[in-house]
């Protein structure tokens, strides 16, 4: 992988106990797998260091044909609010 220039990235279980996780690693905790919603973003941030909302977005595209920026830009503000952080923005 190193001739690569690849990095492994380590998959868990949704029940796998935080202390496990910081054991493994000293690099930041991002989850992202089946975060939908405001309150489940909420639930996660509570011991992640990243919250990935991906599908959640896509979704929201789909779901709102024409005025798509709009829609996800007050999805993100309303995760923003729940977080007290700015919204990040991956490109």
């Amino acid at each position: 992988m190193r001739e690569h220039d690849l990095s492994p990235i380590f998959l868990t279980a949704p029940t796998s106990p935080d202390e496990r996780l910081r054991r493994v690693t000293k690099l930041p905790v991002a989850l992202g797998f089946g975060i939908s919603t405001p309150e489940q973003f909420a639930e996660v941030g509570e011991f992640a260091d990243a919250v990935v909302v991906g599908s959640a977005i896509v979704e929201t595209i789909e779901r709102n044909r024409g005025r798509e920026a709009a829609a996800v830009g007050e999805f993100v503000k309303r995760l923003s609010a729940i977080s007290g952080q700015p919204a990040a923005v991956s490109r």
